[in-house]
């Protein structure tokens, strides 16, 4: 495997439960998937724990049209103050 990401919950993605539409959950990826994770302007972590951690900060941003094994990467938001 080659790291982690922080895609929409399963629960939304597979079985379409509103209540989980907008929560996230941690995905491990092959070296493929990370590169169409970072293509797509989501984020792979190096671990589990450091993919976890920024899942508990409740990070702001939205989900691509990359789908990671069914559910749709999350793309973080640019930081306050970032120029587009």
């Amino acid at each position: 495997m080659s790291g982690f990401t922080l895609v929409r919950h399963g629960l939304y993605a597979v079985a379409a439960d509103p209540r989980y539409e907008d929560r996230l959950e941690v995905s491990e990826v092959t070296s493929d998937q990370a590169y169409r994770v970072r293509a797509a302007g989501g984020t792979v972590f190096a671990d589990r724990q450091a993919a976890e951690a920024v899942l508990a900060a409740a990070p702001r941003g939205h989900f691509s049209n990359v789908r990671i094994n069914g559910a749709e990467v999350f793309v973080p938001a640019p930081p306050k103050g970032t120029m587009l």
